[in-house]
């Protein structure tokens, strides 16, 4: 049986992408998450090319989306996703962090769904993640509460 993809996280850094999925992790111990580590990675793998292009015809339920990426950054990802009507509909939430190069405000004109400017604190920015994972995805329930210590 083949993986469908719930979370595609797309982030250059390894610390900042470990955080993230951690994130993911604490909103459900269930969703599939695959990190990649560009843009245009990103966009093979969700338009099925180069060695993506074998994988199972299903989207990602949604995407986290670092803005500073090479090749091409997360601007130019979410022109590309809003501009096809397959996936225009997919959450894209942008992650930044203080101080990028390209503000949030720009990140909404080309169809972010929402933002998250990193927080210096690990445990904080693990809690947001898993927040807005929980609200895209349309889970339930807080990270406070979910019996976990």
């Amino acid at each position: 049986m083949e993986t469908i993809i719930d979370v595609l996280v797309v982030d250059d850094s390894d610390p900042h992408a470990r955080t993230t999925l951690s994130g993911v992790r604490y909103a459900s111990d269930t969703a599939k998450v695959l990190r990649l580590k560009d843009g245009a990675q990103a966009l093979q793998y969700i338009y099925r090319e180069g060695s993506f292009e074998d994988r199972p015809n299903t989207l990602p339920r949604m995407l986290l989306l670092e803005l500073d990426l090479p090749t091409l950054n997360g601007l130019q990802v979410l022109d590309r996703l809003h501009n096809e009507p397959q996936t225009r509909n997919i959450p894209v939430i942008v992650l930044t962090r203080s101080g990028s190069s390209i503000p949030v405000n720009e990140a909404y004109a080309h169809g972010a769904s929402a933002c998250l400017i990193k927080p210096d604190d690990k445990g904080e920015y693990i809690y947001e993640v898993a927040g807005l994972v929980r609200r895209w995805l349309g889970m339930t329930g807080d990270a406070s509460s979910d019996g976990r210590e």
